[in-house]
């Protein structure tokens, strides 16, 4: 996010505390800045911005409705066959490079397609 004055905060939901922290002073974000009075404005000021930015209450709902179409979708999904994304046809391993005890011509005519021409 864009630093507001002394620090940076970080929008959080319920249960999370609210965070800001001053990353030139403390670049591993040890001290939480948000929760001292001294920061109270920069804190105050950042939650204006954000809400006249982002609806959370919207945002939440429509998360949500999401979740519960995935879900739905989810249920039907897991019935029949899964087959993974790196889908590799079933080949014998023993028929997919030539070896000294295959026909040649029985191992083209299996490579061609359409097969049998």
């Amino acid at each position: 996010m864009t630093p507001i004055g002394v620090g940076t905060p970080r929008r959080t939901t319920p249960p999370d505390p609210p965070q800001l922290y001053d990353l030139d002073a403390d670049p591993h974000e040890l001290e939480n800045l948000a929760l001292l009075s001294d920061h109270a404005d920069v804190w105050a000021d950042f939650e204006r911005r954000f809400a006249a930015r982002w609806d959370l209450a919207a945002f939440d709902q429509a998360v949500r409705a999401s979740q519960r179409r995935r879900h739905i979708l989810d249920e039907e999904l897991r019935q029949g066959t899964c087959t993974p994304w790196d889908f590799q046809p079933h080949e014998p391993a023993s028929r997919r490079y030539m070896r000294n005890d295959m026909d040649l011509n029985v191992l083209e005519s299996e490579r061609r397609y359409p097969r049998g021409q």
